[in-house]
């Protein structure tokens, strides 16, 4: 068995794992799951082989690009993104070129979701499942443009922007044009649809004071910043807090508005104090007024990432 041959029979177990059906183009039946990856499938003509094509819900909706193990996968994303274009014209595909695109040596494997605003291989642990792809393509509407309120689907604003659009995030405390302010009536429903970056870079503003709490000046600027650098499609970051300016606070208003609005299934968060008598704040500063002698990193993930 060859390295290559190796590699596949790793993918192939992988793909079952995330619940494909695996199966040679003779014996391919797209109706057989949900997903189903077929090896070796035949483009048109100058376009060679997919390795394996995804088709979700029986359309074609991604690739696979095998590399032996060892190899390096970057780079080999103009390879694989060549193969999303070269669909025969008469097959079903949910958009062309074909949204989601993978290489793998059944070690490592990289992910392109052709759905973001901005798309870019990323290494992920795993494939994903055919329920998370078609949900994906679910929520970005697979090419959606506004349409009359008698055919939009319920919740959906009619100026609901295509999948992959929105205006790019800014720190500045004003809000743009047009950007709903949090805690408004049903200011969530427009957020339910796109993936994770397009919904990061239209995140409603930050409510900053409520009855009788108010964020402090720190809270705002990292919960602003940290948004805006999630937008910008950098997945982690670190905050610098000084001790007793919030950290905890900070963490859960971002973990909130992450899951509530940008539609991420998870967020994790880490904290840890330097506690060095040189570096310890006077006990007559304010918060705002500390040196930084903590520091805090939040790290957002979703099945977009």
């Amino acid at each position: 068995m060859s390295a290559e041959q190796a590699a596949r029979k790793t993918i192939d177990e992988l793909l079952g794992k995330a619940g494909w059906r695996v199966c040679n183009v003779k014996d391919a039946d797209i109706h057989a799951a949900q997903g189903v990856a077929i090896r070796e499938f035949p483009l048109v003509d100058g376009y060679g082989f997919a390795d394996y094509l995804l088709y979700v819900d029986g359309k074609a909706a991604g690739v696979i690009e095998a590399k032996k193990e060892g190899a390096t996968l970057t780079g080999v994303e103009v390879q694989s993104s060549r193969y999303a274009k070269g669909l025969p014209a008469p097959l079903p595909a949910w958009l062309r070129p074909l949204p989601f695109v993978y290489e793998s040596t059944g070690v490592e494997t990289h992910f392109t979701n052709g759905l973001d605003p901005e798309p870019r291989a990323r290494n992920v642990f795993a494939f994903h499942k055919p329920d998370t792809l078609a949900e994906w393509l679910d929520q970005c509407g697979s090419g959606f443009s506004p349409t009359p309120a008698s055919s939009r689907p319920e919740g959906r604003p009619t100026d609901a922007p295509p999948c992959g659009s929105g205006f790019s995030p800014t720190p500045s405390p004003s809000r743009p044009e047009g950007r709903p302010k949090e805690g408004t009536a049903d200011v969530s429903a427009g957020y339910a649809f796109g993936t994770f970056l397009s919904r990061a870079r239209r995140m409603p503003e930050l409510v900053t004071e409520w009855s009788d709490f108010k964020l402090w000046p720190a809270q705002i600027l990292a919960i602003r910043n940290l948004e805006a650098s999630l937008g910008q499609n950098k997945p982690r970051a670190l905050i610098q807090m000084a001790t007793g300016s919030g950290k905890t606070f900070t963490a859960i208003s971002l973990i909130y508005r992450l899951i509530k609005f940008a539609g991420a299934r998870s967020a994790s968060c880490s904290s840890s104090t330097a506690a060095t008598s040189a570096a310890r704040p006077r006990r007559n500063s304010t918060p705002a007024s500390r040196r930084s002698t903590t520091s805090s990193s939040a790290r957002n993930t979703s099945s977009s990432t």
